[in-house]
C-alpha cells in the first residue's frame, strides 16, 4: 500500500528504522514534487506572459530603489576626487600626496629599467625574428609566436622589478601598496593586450604578417588600439580605487560612465576618421547605386549607432550595479574575433576549392596542338569546360556566402547571450546550418575529385 508521512500515527513513525523514515519521507517529497508540476502544467499557456511581466515589475522597482538609493548619496560619506584615491589620502602611513606620487614613480622606474636592461640583452634575437621575411604562412606564425613568448618573458621581468623595488627600497602605507597594485595591474593589462594585437598585426614589419592587411591600416588599428586600452585599464582601475578610498557609489557610477563616454568617443572618432576607406573596400567589386553598394556609403552610421547602443546600455548596467561582468568589452573583443574567423574561413574555402582541378582553355589548344587532332566540332570541349567553370564558380559562391552569413549568425547570436538576452532557438538554428554546409561543402569536394 502507498504510504504517506500524513496518513500514520506518531507511535508507527516512532517503531519504525531509520532507513523506513527516509523511504517515507522520500516517497512524501517526489508526491509533493509532482504535484506542483502538474499545477505548473496546467498554467504553461500563461506562465510565459506572467513571468514576462513579474520581470518588468521587478526590474521597475530595482531602478526605483536605485534611484533612492543614489539620491542619499549612496550610502557613502562622499570625498572630493583628490581625497577620494588612496595615494592622496594622506591620513593613513602620514605620506603626502606628492611624497606617494614620488615613490609610485620611483617603483615602475626601476621596474622599467631593468626590463629594458633585458630588451637590449634580447634585442638581436627580437630584430632577427622581425627583420626575417619567411615566405610560409607557418613559418610566420612561428616567428610572431616567438615574439610573443619573449614579450611575455619581458612583462614577468617588469612585474618582478616592482615587486622587488617596492619591498626593497619603500615602507609605504597600506593604501599606497594597494594604488602601486592597481596601476601594476593596469600597466600588465595593457601590455598582455597589445601582445595579443602586435602578434596578429605585426605593425611595421610586412613581411612577418600574416594577414592581409597594408602597414597604414595595421599601424592604425594597432594605435588605436593601444590607446583605446590604455583608457579603459587605467580609468576602470582608478575608478576603483576612489571607491575604495571612500567615494560614495554614486560619484563612482559618474567616474565609470564618464570612462566608457570617453571610450566611446573615441571609437566614434576612429569610425568618422576612416568611414571613406572603409566604405572603399566594402563596396569593391559592386556596381555603382546598386542596393548593396548603398549600404557601404552608409556604414558608419550603423557602426556609429552601435557604439551609442553600448554606451547606454553600459550605462545602465553600471547605474543597475550590474558593471562586474564587463558586456561592452566582451562585446568590443568579439567584433576581432569575428573578422578573424571571416578571413580564417575564406582561407579554408580557398584551400579546399584549390584542391578541384580546373580545365582552362590554353590547355585544350595545347593539347589540340600537341596530338594534330581535328575535331568536328572544335569548340565543343570549351564550352562544356566554360558550362562547368561558371557552375563551379556558382557553387563557390553560394557556400562562401552561406558559410560566412551562418557565422555572422552564430556571432549575433552570442553577443545576444552576452547582453542577457537569451536565444536559443537562434543559437541552434544558426550552428545547424553552419555545420550542415560544411558537410555540404566537404561532399562537393570529394565529389568533384571523384569526377
Amino acid at each position: 500500500p502507498e504510504n504517506s508521512i500524513s496518513g500514520i500515527d506518531d507511535t508507527v513513525i516512532a517503531k519504525m528504522s531509520d532507513e523506513q523514515v527516509r523511504r517515507l519521507l522520500l516517497e512524501e517529497l517526489s508526491k509533493q514534487a509532482k504535484t506542483h508540476q502538474d499545477k505548473d502544467d496546467g498554467k504553461e499557456g500563461r506562465s510565459a506572459i506572467v513571468h514576462f511581466i513579474n520581470n518588468i515589475k521587478d526590474r521597475v522597482a530595482h531602478i526605483q530603489e536605485r534611484i533612492e538609493f543614489l539620491k542619499t548619496g549612496g550610502g557613502e560619506i562622499s570625498l572630493g576626487a583628490a581625497d577620494s584615491i588612496f595615494i592622496f589620502n594622506p591620513k593613513d602611513g602620514g605620506l603626502s600626496p606628492v611624497r606617494s606620487l614620488f615613490n609610485i614613480l620611483i617603483v615602475f622606474l626601476v621596474a622599467f629599467g631593468a626590463e629594458l636592461l633585458f630588451f637590449w640583452y634580447a634585442s638581436p634575437l627580437k630584430k632577427k625574428v622581425l627583420e626575417e621575411a619567411p615566405g610560409v604562412l607557418s613559418r610566420k606564425i612561428f616567428r610572431q609566436l616567438l615574439r610573443a613568448v619573449l614579450d611575455l618573458f619581458s612583462i614577468f621581468i617588469f612585474i618582478v622589478a616592482v615587486f622587488l623595488s617596492y619591498h626593497l627600497f619603500f615602507h609605504g602605507s597600506p593604501n599606497l601598496r594597494t594604488a602601486i597594485a592597481a596601476y601594476l595591474a593596469a600597466i600588465v593589462i595593457v601590455r598582455f593586450v597589445m601582445v595579443i594585437v602586435r602578434f596578429f598585426l605585426v605593425p611595421k614589419y610586412a613581411a612577418s604578417r600574416f594577414l592581409p592587411l597594408t602597414d597604414s591600416t595595421a599601424n592604425y588599428l594597432y594605435q588605436w588600439t593601444r590607446i583605446i586600452t590604455f583608457t579603459a585599464a587605467f580609468g576602470l582601475l582608478t575608478c576603483g580605487l576612489m571607491r575604495l578610498g571612500g567615494a560614495s557609489e554614486a560619484g563612482h557610477i559618474q567616474a565609470v560612465i564618464l570612462v566608457a563616454a570617453l571610450i566611446a568617443l573615441q571609437l566614434i572618432f576612429m569610425i568618422l576618421q576612416k568611414r571613406k576607406d572603409v566604405a572603399d573596400y566594402l563596396s569593391k567589386g559592386l556596381e555603382r547605386n546598386t542596393p548593396r553598394w548603398r549600404l557601404t556609403q552608409i556604414w558608419h552610421h550603423f557602426a556609429v549607432l552601435f557604439v551609442v547602443i553600448m554606451l547606454i546600455a553600459t550605462s545602465s548596467n553600471v547605474f543597475l550595479g550590474n558593471s562586474g561582468n564587463m558586456m561592452a568589452v566582451k562585446t568590443l573583443v568579439m567584433i576581432p574575433i569575428y573578422f578573424f574567423m571571416d578571413w580564417a574561413l575564406r582561407m579554408i574555402l580557398d584551400v579546399l576549392f584549390g584542391l578541384i582541378p580546373k580545365d582552362e582553355k590554353t590547355e585544350l589548344e595545347e593539347r589540340a596542338e600537341r596530338f594534330g587532332e581535328q575535331q568536328e566540332d572544335p569548340d565543343s570541349d570549351l564550352k562544356v569546360s566554360i558550362i562547368k567553370k561558371v557552375e563551379f564558380d556558382r557553387a563557390k559562391e553560394f557556400i562562401n556566402n552561406s558559410l560566412r552569413a551562418a557565422l555572422l549568425a552564430l556571432f549575433i547570436v552570442w553577443i545576444f547571450n552576452i547582453w542577457g538576452v537569451e536565444l536559443p532557438i537562434g543559437k541552434a538554428v544558426a550552428r545547424a546550418a553552419f555545420n550542415i554546409l560544411i558537410v555540404v561543402l566537404i561532399c562537393y569536394v570529394v565529389w568533384e575529385l571523384l569526377n
